[in-house]
């Protein structure tokens, strides 16, 4: 198996043998072929650097990426030939020591997101339409009409002849030479962020992962792993073990589930780690991984589910930080403007497909020319949307001082939300009940739950722990 974290690549056999790249900055893709003696693995990192992996050995070169492009996916062949796609300029070819570029067609205005080889041995490149490698040319390949070839996340070459591609909640199969597309709605909530393949006897089978759940296609039926993973970076469907890979952003997990379909194999007879074992600088941390693959795998039930069954709007806890204005009544009964800042603790529960509770409490200040509002704030109310966004209305108990006066009353917010709640902004109307007087508020204000912030520091703080001992 060949799997990256942020600096390295590291390629692990089912017996415990491992090697380790050398060091990348940001790896981006990689990829493998082959098997045994005949493997070769390969990885790319975001500034174009590649590690190749052939016969044993590690090897370096740089992509001469064009200005502007990003690295994207990533292709090898048994020759060594290392094939990088740029998300929007080119495909960088290497062999050996020197790059060969191939600029996208004129006409091509959208981004790759993803690289498959057909039986035919002609390289295709999908994302905002299909283009393939053919005759030292990059094309736009008629392979997938229109409007199939739009929004592509991922494609697999099946070897009994089909091809498979991930579109935006769709997954399509298409037999070259047939006119024909079959599509399969994905029952999964948010994007899609990875598919991977295996052929069996009984026909294919089929892993694609959402924004933080998997589910397995049959041809059939999709059936949903009870698991949940935080954004999917990759994924693999090892058919020969009955086991699922996936890389997240909190590491490498396995599972394993059973499916009628799938009829663990272990390796074939007689294979062998095609390398001797290099842990490079790192053999404590090369060391837990065995350790990690070797222990029991995650298992998980799988769950019949269709497309009006997508599960629950997810749940996610906040800490929001939110800045704007307000303008409101002074206590000499004029209006006035100023700062107005809110922290509230909270979190999202969902209850249905895109229906959420949101429940909130914290503090919130205001100073309007000098009269300083200080508030306790409490309160629930539904969200309704998706991961991209929602929007929510929300009732809350307010109570504090206002210019040292005790106040107490109502909050009311409508609240529009981006990005898994990540971004907000929260238009309100406040009422208060200060020394016998109504006081009305008026507040429009930007936010940002700071919780992912906090765990992202949290991380970098741990990862710092671990590699600045070297």
């Amino acid at each position: 198996m060949i799997v990256a974290d942020f600096f390295h690549v590291w390629v692990l056999c089912r017996g415990g043998g491992a090697m380790i790249s050398p060091k990348l900055r940001g790896v981006k893709a990689v990829t493998g072929a082959g098997a045994g003696a005949g493997f070769v693995g390969a990885a790319v990192d975001e500034e174009g650097s590649v590690a190749l992996l052939r016969d044993g050995r590690w090897s370096t070169s740089t992509a001469p990426l064009i200005e502007g492009d990003k690295p994207v996916a990533l292709a090898v062949d048994p020759t060594g030939a290392v094939y990088v796609a740029g998300s929007t300029r080119a495909l960088y070819i290497g062999r050996g020591e020197g790059w060969v570029v191939h600029r996208y067609p004129p006409a091509f205005n959208g981004a790759i997101e993803g690289s498959a080889w057909l039986d035919d041995g002609t390289l295709i490149l999908v994302g905002d339409g299909v283009l393939a490698l053919r005759g030292g040319a990059i094309r736009r390949s008629p392979l997938v009409p229109r409007p199939y070839d739009e929004g592509l996340k991922g494609a697999w070459m099946s070897p009994s002849g089909a091809l498979w591609l991930l579109g935006p909640r769709v997954l399509r199969r298409i037999v070259p030479g047939r006119p024909q597309v079959e599509e399969h709605p994905v029952p999964l909530g948010g994007g899609m962020y990875g598919m991977s393949g295996a052929h069996t006897p009984a026909g294919d089978v089929i892993a694609v992962a959402g924004l933080d759940e998997v589910a397995i296609f049959d041809g059939e039926t999709f059936e949903r792993l009870d698991l949940s993973f935080s954004f999917p970076e990759g994924i693999f469907l090892d058919a020969a073990a009955e086991r699922l890979y996936v890389s997240h952003r909190d590491g490498l997990r396995r599972v394993a589930f059973d499916h009628p379909k799938l009829t663990p194999t272990g390796a074939p007879p007689g294979a062998t780690c095609p390398f001797e074992q290099d842990l490079g600088e790192y053999p404590e941390l090369a060391a837990r991984r065995r350790e990690a693959l070797a222990a029991p795998p995650e298992v998980a039930t799988l769950t019949p589910v269709t497309i009006n069954q997508i599960t629950r709007r997810g749940s996610m806890p906040s800490l929001r930080l939110g800045l704007g204005g307000a303008i409101g009544e002074l206590p000499d009964g004029r209006v006035g403007g100023g700062f107005a800042l809110d922290l509230l603790l909270g979190g999202t529960i969902g209850v249905r497909p895109k229906l959420a509770l949101w429940p909130e409490l914290g503090y919130g200040y205001s100073r309007l020319e000098g009269a300083a509002g200080h508030l306790f704030l409490a309160g629930v109310g539904p969200l309704y949307g998706g991961k991209r966004a929602g929007i929510a209305l929300i009732p809350r108990f307010a109570a504090g001082t206002v210019a040292g006066e005790l106040g107490i009353g109502v909050r009311t917010s409508v609240v529009g939300t981006a990005v898994m709640d990540l971004f907000a902004v929260e238009v309100s109307h406040q009422w208060l009940r200060v020394g016998g007087e109504d006081r009305h508020e008026a507040r429009v204000m930007g936010s940002i739950n700071v919780m992912p912030l906090l765990g992202v520091v949290a991380l970098a703080l741990l990862f710092r722990g671990i590699f600045g001992k070297r």
